[in-house]
């Protein structure tokens, strides 16, 4: 039998040591119980080496394979790998292809907390690499597995994961790479495709995205995923099973919304539109396109005669800042009236109709750099085993500083000016 070690190094070449139970050469696969490599029949029984061998023949020569609406029994269809509650747990290499993909489209639309329209159009359009894979997606792809698991055992249903992406039968640009199809039992006993199951893994940071215990709610960068997941499949439902915060789990169902996919897909025919006719998408607000018109700009000696619309430009600019600053002294008035009027009421605290208003008092604020505690603390720890008293470290690195007190608004603020 292969070595854990044996099979990660082969891994990171890229390369796939055979079953170790049966031997065969097909694709081999380990789980979160297991790391010892396993073909999908070993797993779970379901599929032969023979067949693995043969579905990853077949792929490599189709970059768009078409997948069958109702599937009658486990393993009709090679394009799927399907996965019951005992085998969930396994990491399944997907295949992406060309075109623009429902995990791009918020970026295309402008709706993207990570990329902007411009940034998506250079990588479309060759002349920037795809951006790197940053930790939080890294670790989401890795939990994957662990979240559709728990779908799975709450439903008790199959689902079903892809090995490539599909593509509208009408638009050949439009890809989806889903996370699973559910499968479900029609009036004959036969399985269909239900609808689409895609899992994710939320920081704690972003958690007020999700709306709260109340009522759940799927962001506008993810709503609009689920929505071109649905027009690419043809399916009218996306489950979204979420971990928040590595521990509390819940789902959120996104429904067919024909006048919403309508606008979505206008939206992407238009950026796929400057894609193909190699013209930037207009100027936003981003970072990302204020570097890219730099990254372009001619280096000149002497300065030329503004036209007219930079002279207006200009003028506009000098009036938002002039403006800015009026606001800003505008509302440090008003926060100082507010406070004498919490002196007068003698509460640092007040209920309003948009919020409660709370008064820090003047005093001392620590601040702990936990992030270099728990770098240091995970390095002791593995390479010399010490016995460690957290709260010391912890008050190592703490700062205290003096601070005047404040006048805090409230944080619903922030959210209602983002919409």
């Amino acid at each position: 039998m292969i070595s854990y070690d044996d099979w990660r190094e082969s891994f990171e070449r890229d390369e796939h040591p055979p079953c170790s139970e049966c031997n065969g050469d097909g694709q081999t696969y380990t789980t979160a119980r297991d790391p010892t490599p396993r073909c999908m029949r070993c797993i779970d029984d379901d599929e032969t080496c023979e067949q693995r061998a043969a579905d990853e023949a077949a792929l490599a020569a189709d970059t768009n394979p078409t997948l069958p609406d109702r599937v009658t029994r486990k393993g009709d269809n090679p394009n799927e790998r399907p996965m019951t509650a005992s085998s969930a747990i396994v990491s399944v290499r997907q295949h992406l292809g060309d075109g623009l993909g429902a995990s791009e489209i918020a970026a295309a639309l402008g709706l993207s907390r990570w990329k902007a329209p411009i940034t998506l159009w250079l990588e479309k359009t060759g002349r920037q690499p795809p951006s790197e894979v940053g930790e939080p997606a890294k670790w989401g792809n890795k939990l994957e597995p662990i979240v559709r698991a728990e779908y799975i055992e709450r439903h008790g249903v199959e689902v079903r994961i892809p090995k490539a992406s599909e593509y509208h039968p009408e638009i050949a640009w439009a890809r989806a790479t889903v996370d699973g199809y559910v499968y479900a039992p029609d009036e004959t006993s036969a399985l269909y495709r239900s609808h689409v199951l895609e899992c994710k893994t939320v920081g704690l940071r972003l958690a007020d995205d999700w709306g709260d215990d109340g009522e759940r709610e799927v962001p506008d960068y993810y709503y609009t995923q689920a929505v071109w997941q649905m027009f690419v499949t043809g399916l009218k439902r996306v489950d979204f099973a979420v971990l928040l915060g590595g521990q509390f789990y819940f789902e959120v169902p996104v429904h067919h919304d024909a006048e919403i996919e309508a606008d979505i897909v206008e939206g992407a025919q238009e950026f796929m539109d400057f894609v193909t006719r190699d013209i930037p998408p207009p100027v936003d607000a981003s970072d990302a396109y204020s570097r890219h018109l730099r990254s372009r700009i001619t280096q000149t000696p002497k300065a030329i005669d503004a036209p007219e619309d930079v002279e207006a430009m200009t003028l506009r600019w000098r009036d938002i800042v002039q403006a800015g600053k009026r606001i800003e002294d505008e509302e440090k008035l008003v926060k100082n009236l507010l406070l004498k009027r919490c002196v007068d009421l003698g509460s640092s605290k007040v209920q309003t109709s948009v919020g409660r208003l709370t008064v820090s008092m003047p005093g001392e604020t620590n601040r702990t750099d936990y992030k270099a505690v728990v770098n240091d603390l995970a390095t002791r720890l593995q390479l010399y085993g010490e016995s460690i008293d957290i709260d010391a470290e912890i008050a190592k690195r703490t700062k205290t500083t003096p601070n005047d007190g404040s006048l805090r608004r409230p944080t619903t603020w922030t959210k209602e000016e983002s919409k």
